[in-house]
């Protein structure tokens, strides 16, 4: 919706890092970026609140970090 407005293409990296402790989820892109009024953290949206809550049943965090004009990344994380 907002990461590729008025742009033809645009890139899409989903990648997984492990540590001893702990095993990433991201999905980046290099879009637009949200707006800056926009509340992602606090986003009341069924499939984002879905996600967080399972994550947080599995003692997870979700953490959505946006820059306008360089893109958003969204981080799924779980201590192993």
């Amino acid at each position: 919706k907002y990461a590729y407005r008025g742009k033809k293409q645009g890139r899409l990296l989903v990648s997984v890092k492990k540590t001893d402790q702990t095993v990433a989820f991201l999905v980046q892109d290099d879009g637009n970026g949200l707006p800056e009024d926009h509340p992602y953290e606090f986003k009341e949206g069924f499939g984002f609140m879905l996600v967080r809550l399972l994550a947080e049943q599995l003692n997870g965090t979700l953490k959505v970090k946006s820059q306008q004009g360089k893109g958003t990344t969204v981080t799924l994380s779980f201590t192993l």
